[in-house]
């Protein structure tokens, strides 16, 4: 008796002990479905450890699909889904606390021309893939780079990506690093079979520099600033 005792006392210490560096490893620290808000979805999620405390980090965008809206007016008969960016950082025992998350950044009004269709992992940054389908028929995608600097999420850089419906002329566009300043024109030739578009050879056309831009940090982010007005020549 005395026995199973002690290790019942020791079973609740380790727990108690192992809870407690939970809690001081990230306040509100929980599962990750409790970071979900209620009548919410994941649309595209993955994990990785972004902060290098070899704990998996956990990120993911969200809709509400209980909030599809039909505006008539400016935006006829047009349907969204409010969507937000949520990104969380692991504590162990597979919990996470809070790190950031965007409101704004999908621009979440009817009236805009951009929709989210993707979320990657491009080395140790976030990439959120936008694509807008133009009235000329070109289809313009806008890839976004999010990465970890000191505790804040920055963009740190962004790719326009343009093709035609046909595809024939493959794909062309512009890369901006916004750390160092520098811009890349390029072009992607590419081969079509009846099931999917491969992209072969990258040609870059041409490099330029300008001055850097003061980082944004998430929360600052939305679609219409970045394609619109803060990066040079980008519209």
């Amino acid at each position: 008796m005395a026995l199973n005792s002690s290790r019942s006392l020791r079973l609740i210490f380790t727990a108690l002990f192992f809870c407690t560096i939970v809690l001081y490893r990230g306040q509100n620290s929980a599962q990750k479905e409790k970071f979900i808000p209620k009548q919410w979805e994941i649309r595209d999620s993955f994990s990785y450890d972004f902060n290098n405390d070899r704990l998996t980090d956990f990120v993911m965008v969200v809709a509400n699909t209980q909030g599809k809206k039909t505006y008539s007016g400016a935006c006829p008969q047009k349907e969204y889904y409010p969507e937000k960016l949520i990104i969380l950082l692991g504590t162990g025992n597979m919990c996470y606390k809070l790190s950031a998350t965007s409101e704004n950044l999908f621009s979440n009004d009817c009236q805009s021309n951009y929709y989210f269709y993707s979320l990657e992992r491009r080395k140790n940054t976030i990439k959120i893939n936008f694509s807008s389908e133009t009235p000329n028929q070109i289809t313009k995608d806008v890839f976004l780079y999010l990465q970890y600097i000191t505790d804040t999420w920055y963009l740190i850089g962004t790719t326009t990506k343009l093709h035609t419906s046909d595809y024939k002329a493959g794909y062309w566009g512009e890369d901006y690093n916004l750390k160092t300043g520098k811009k890349e024109m390029y072009k992607i030739a590419v081969e079509s079979n009846d099931y999917e578009i491969i992209e072969k050879k990258k040609t870059v056309t041409k490099s330029m520099t300008f001055n850097p831009r003061p980082l944004l940090t998430l929360d600052k982010l939305d679609i219409y600033t970045i394609s619109e007005a803060y990066l040079p020549g980008l519209q």
